[in-house]
């Protein structure tokens, strides 16, 4: 579904689904994060979210632009360039904080394991407010622009 849909269909929280015993959030929530055109468009979908662990989700599945399932350097870097301006020395070194394998790729096993630990006292909305940016930046979206 595209996100105007989802956003304008009166839903509250996500029902996370269980395959094989694992918690996946669904595919519907994932396909609008990737078509959503604006900031609001990507707020609302993450406020949508009851968990850290759907919010983490749907930030790696932004992130991961190629669709490989993992988040390389040449993925990460642009997007922490543009939201927080930091070298990109220090983004690297970033980077490699998430990568504990040193495979030279980011798991979302990875991606989730490490926010969860840095981010576990945090409250949601702050949480969700973090992943928007971060999400719109994989996008080049900026405060205000609509696309």
């Amino acid at each position: 579904p595209k996100s105007p849909d989802l956003i304008d269909n009166g839903e509250t929280k996500v029902d996370i689904e269980v395959q094989d015993g694992v918690s996946k959030l669904p595919s519907k929530y994932i396909s609008a994060i990737k078509e959503a055109k604006s900031i609001a468009e990507i707020s609302k979908i993450m406020s949508l979210q009851n968990n850290v662990e759907s919010i983490i989700e749907l930030t790696f599945e932004a992130m991961d632009e190629d669709g490989s399932d993992s988040i390389e350097v040449d993925e990460f870097v642009p997007i922490f360039e543009k939201e927080w301006g930091h070298s990109k020395e220090m983004i690297v070194d970033l980077y490699n904080s998430f990568d504990k394998d040193s495979s030279g790729s980011v798991s979302k096993a990875e991606f989730s394991k490490f926010l969860v630990s840095q981010f576990s006292e945090m409250p949601l909305n702050a949480i969700a407010k973090m992943a928007t940016s971060l999400v719109a930046a994989t996008k080049g979206l900026k405060k205000g622009s609509s696309a």
